[in-house]
């Protein structure tokens, strides 16, 4: 592919390929729309804070997909789960966040201050048009240093994963947890730990662009 040079016009991106003279046209949606043709709707979310919750100025939201034939939530699917993950700001006088997203899921986990929350679960995704949740201390995800041993917490991945259990049979307040490396899990209401692979590794080059995506895997090729 040739040097690319591209113009943001009236909300259009324009792409010319030097070499073949070529032009390309997409379209960058208003928030809340998505589409070749921005026809379809987006569902609204808004996350809002506890007042115990010290407010960050920038959040990341994780969204997990566990394919099935029926949307229903289930760890113990086939294929690993589609991690979705967006990039919001924060006004400094402002209690809550927005976002639109227009994908399948069934958890949404938001990171700041290099701690995870549960913000959402619905075992069967069903589609809002708009949801409203709200963050709070009690849905912190403790990380396996706070939970675990020493003993336990220096075994490899998957021999160290077998004791997984444990927080949640201890901890009847227990509501997720997570390694830092392969997994995140929930105790679920027989508190057994339901585990998930979780991409704590992902590399975040768009900075809450809503065209970046399109637009950076094009530059990367």
């Amino acid at each position: 592919m040739g040097i690319l040079e591209y113009y943001v016009r009236l909300r259009m991106i324009v792409i010319v390929h030097q070499v073949r003279s070529e032009f390309e046209y997409f379209c960058v949606c208003s928030e809340g729309f998505t589409g070749s043709r921005c026809e379809t709707t987006e569902m609204k979310i808004e996350f809002r804070f506890g007042e115990d919750i010290l407010i960050p100025q920038s959040v990341l939201i994780h969204f997990m997909d566990f394919p099935s034939d029926s949307n229903r939530f289930s760890s113990s699917a086939s294929e690993d789960p589609i991690q979705t993950t967006m990039i919001s700001k924060i006004g400094f006088d402002q209690i809550s966040t927005v976002v639109y997203f227009g994908e399948i899921f069934h958890l949404i986990f938001i990171e700041f201050n290099r701690d995870y929350y549960l913000a959402l679960l619905q075992h069967n995704y069903t589609s809002f048009v708009s949801i409203s949740t709200r963050i709070l201390p009690d849905h912190r995800c403790k990380p396996i240093s706070e939970l675990l041993d020493n003993q336990i917490l220096a075994y490899p991945t998957w021999r160290r994963a077998k004791y997984y259990h444990i927080p949640c049979q201890k901890q009847s307040d227990l509501v997720c947890f997570y390694d830092n490396d392969q997994f995140m899990c929930l105790c679920d209401i027989d508190r057994y730990a339901n585990c998930f692979k979780f991409d704590y590794y992902r590399v975040y080059n768009c900075f809450g662009h809503n065209y970046c995506d399109k637009w950076w895997s094009m530059l990367s090729k």
